[in-house]
């Protein structure tokens, strides 16, 4: 795929997954391969790297109202880079929290495609600054 055609397609994908988020039934399952991997931060205690696209699909199918008020969810996308089979995009997320908090945290995901789909994602965000939002007051 061109590079053009990477973008278009991390596109589709960020835009599915908004649309999740906010409680539309949406099938992620055909972005992804296989033996897809998705890196988070180690500093993240709750959940860990993921290997394969079921335990992928299922960081995705959590309860997003136990955290945000998934209506106010935004998705401010500063930038799109592709690089031969990587992606590169940038993205502040805002939000209510489902304890009435504001809550704007800057992302980063590395996105590595193979023949159409995602093969492999780095994302990296602040989580003590994610911690500090949603744990109990």
């Amino acid at each position: 795929m061109s590079e053009a055609e990477n973008k278009s397609l991390i596109k589709s994908f960020q835009s599915s997954l908004e649309r999740k988020f906010k409680g539309e039934e949406v099938d992620l399952e055909p972005f992804f391969t296989q033996d897809v991997v998705w890196h988070i931060p180690q500093s993240n205690v709750s959940v860990a790297t993921c290997v394969g696209r079921e335990q992928v699909l299922a960081l995705f199918s959590g309860v997003v109202s136990d955290y945000y008020q998934p209506q106010t969810l935004r998705f401010d996308y500063q930038a799109f880079t592709a690089e031969g089979d990587r992606v590169s995009m940038l993205f502040t997320l805002s939000a209510i929290t489902a304890r009435g908090d504001e809550y704007k945290n800057q992302y980063h995901s590395l996105f590595r495609l193979e023949a159409g789909r995602i093969a492999e994602t780095w994302e990296v965000f602040d989580t003590a600054y994610l911690y500090a939002m949603m744990s109990p007051e």
